[in-house]
């Protein structure tokens, strides 16, 4: 392929198939473009890009193209603006690029991107009605209950979906799980949810595939747990007690240990006799030493208060008790 630096057009690969109040190579396109941008500047997004695939084995004429280019020019709102259509020739099916300019010459942003995703949906239902083409089924976000139970022969989800699902079975983290993924020629792309782009840049939600970012993170961890139940299918022997077949299983070890009656009652009463062995040694040192711990009846501001105190002293056992 050759490729001249001052024209649009690369040989064998792409080929423009309409211009709309705007001409020339690249350089000269976006020049006009940005002229026209600075008649509204505060517009962050003035450029509206849209890209229209036909199926594997379909073909339209130049002339097809150029109509359906037209049709999304109207449907969309640029067929007063500056905009080109190009067919672009480097994959195996058909398709073509439109850029439009979403700023009007009258200085104001007349091209809406609001609900983009849906409104091309509708535009191409419409299209493969008109044009005779291969009818699918528009996303399902964007299609009625009824609708969305249809099935869907999607070959290459498909095969994403068993990929990952083999991969993910065989990882333990979701490092592991991402490195093997990446090795397979996928591009990772995760936030709030995982997607998935495959080599051809075509991008999958996990979701969709029913590998949402839980679902993977559930499976990883049940990958990561050593505690499994394995039941003998061969040779079973039957318990003398209850009759049923032996089951091996590994003891989970933060599950509380239940101990028997008489184990619990040797441990209260061990812990009880280390509590009247440590209030013995605190009255063995306290008259060693002769501890005297203040009265409350010595901070009584009054002598009912004095009174009630001595009272409640008399009823006590001498002695010093931690």
């Amino acid at each position: 392929m050759k490729e001249d630096p001052d024209q649009t057009i690369i040989e064998n690969r792409a080929e423009i198939l309409l211009f709309n109040k705007c001409f020339g190579n690249r350089k000269e396109l976006a020049q006009q473009f940005r002229e026209v941008r600075k008649l509204n500047p505060k517009q962050s997004k003035p450029v509206f890009h849209l890209v229209l695939s036909m199926a594997p084995g379909e073909h339209l004429s130049r002339s097809q193209l150029i109509q359906i280019a037209q049709d999304c020019a109207k449907e969309f709102g640029f067929a007063d603006n500056q905009f080109l259509a190009v067919e672009h020739k480097d994959t195996l099916h058909q398709h073509i690029h439109i850029v439009a300019n979403r700023i009007g010459y009258s200085g104001k942003t007349n091209v809406s991107d609001s609900n983009s995703y849906k409104r091309m949906a509708e535009f191409c239902r419409k299209m493969e009605q008109k044009f005779k083409l291969q009818q699918v089924l528009s996303p399902r976000r964007f299609l009625s209950k009824d609708q969305q139970l249809l099935p869907r022969n999607d070959q290459r989800r498909d095969h994403i979906k068993a990929q990952l699902r083999q991969i993910l079975h065989s990882s333990k983290t979701m490092e592991s799980f991402q490195q093997k993924v990446r090795e397979q020629g996928f591009e990772i792309i995760k936030g709030r949810g995982i997607s998935f782009v495959d080599k051809d840049g075509v991008k999958i939600k996990g979701s969709d595939m029913g590998l949402s970012l839980s679902t993977i993170e559930k499976i990883l961890q049940k990958n990561q747990s050593p505690y499994i139940t394995q039941t003998r299918s061969e040779g079973k022997k039957e318990s003398p007690e209850n009759g049923r077949s032996s089951i091996w299983r590994l003891t989970v070890p933060f599950s509380p240990y239940k101990r028997n009656p008489q184990e619990s009652d040797f441990i209260s009463t061990f812990i009880q006799s280390i509590k009247h062995a440590a209030e013995n040694a605190a009255d063995l040192v306290a008259d060693l030493y002769k501890v005297q711990y203040p009265s409350p009846e010595d901070y009584a501001t009054s002598q009912i208060e004095r009174e009630y105190y001595r009272n409640i002293r008399k009823k006590k056992k001498r002695g010093y008790r931690l």
